[in-house]
């Protein structure tokens, strides 16, 4: 029984792993692929130590790391923000305090634009930068900053069909993820998420309006 919104892609890596799941420029992703993305990204969240209920912010346009972070978010228990990729950094920074966000997904431009303000987010302990290598950002006072990309590469293959925090719920093991067609690159910055799954409803973190840009 589907009870968590990574449920959704989990089961769709179990049915149709090797179907194309969506296309992206040129690059085609299976189910297998995406739902790899979301329990590696999931597995680097709880090595971060998200918990269940904690935060996690997607502050990102439409990419691969979008869809690795909103169901990599529910693989790790923590709850998905979605911010709007449009708004201003100090807008952003009241959306994470207001919220306790804990972790945030972004990119190092976006970050930069946040950054001062965030300052005063208590909560926000981590951030992990999509289009970064490892130490090419130093870490705040307050805040690790880590290039996704690496910590990806670190975790040790999720087993297919379960995640890092519930019981598997089958034992049919997908078809391994192999390159995209079209590109050599085998991080997560070639990898996109399927169309096909779209859910009803998801819980979301609660998101106060933002302030109106002066």
């Amino acid at each position: 029984m589907r009870t968590q919104l990574h449920h959704l892609l989990e089961e769709g890596a179990v049915r149709f792993g090797d179907r194309p799941a969506l296309s992206h420029q040129e690059v085609t992703l299976d189910y297998a692929s995406a739902w790899d993305l979301a329990s590696r990204t999931g597995a680097v969240l709880s090595g971060l130590g998200v918990a269940r209920g904690d935060r996690v912010a997607v502050y990102l346009d439409k990419r691969p790391e979008t869809v690795g972070g909103i169901f990599g978010a529910s693989v790790a228990g923590g709850v998905f923000v979605p911010v709007n990729p449009a708004l201003k950094g100090s807008q952003v920074a009241y959306i994470l305090g207001d919220c306790d966000v804990r972790v945030l997904i972004t990119t190092h431009q976006r970050w930069e634009s946040v950054r001062e303000d965030a300052k005063g987010c208590r909560e926000l302990a981590h951030v992990l930068l999509v289009d970064v290598e490892q130490g090419a950002v130093p870490d705040e006072d307050e805040v690790r900053v880590h290039a996704l990309s690496a910590l990806l590469g670190e975790v040790v293959e999720p087993r297919a069909g379960r995640s890092t925090s519930t019981r598997p719920r089958s034992s049919t093991r997908p078809a391994a993820p192999a390159a995209p067609r079209g590109s050599s690159c085998r991080t997560a910055t070639c990898w996109w998420a399927p169309r096909a799954s779209r859910p009803t409803s998801a819980t979301t973190a609660r998101t106060s309006s933002s302030p109106r840009s002066r």
